[in-house]
């Protein structure tokens, strides 16, 4: 995992995406799609809040570089 505040790690990470799945659409549509399959997690389940706020800053942090990533801002969703 690579630290939030580190922007050249995000686009890294990104640059490994983009080149392993095609292009920002599909690294978006794989973030979309982990997101839909998340798992619910109970009250008092700090781990799995952790884990999801964790997914969300570093789906945010993408969105600022993966202009396809602004699906994720659909109130619908």
């Amino acid at each position: 995992m690579f630290p939030l505040d580190n922007l050249a790690a995000l686009r890294e990470a990104l640059a490994t995406l983009e080149q392993r799945f095609g292009n920002a659409f599909n690294v978006a549509r794989a973030l979309r799609e982990e997101l839909d399959a998340w798992p619910s997690f109970k009250a008092k389940d700090g781990e799995g809040l952790r884990k999801f706020v964790d997914f969300v800053k570093q789906s945010l942090a993408a969105s600022s570089v993966v202009g396809q990533l602004n699906i994720l801002d659909d109130v619908q969703f």
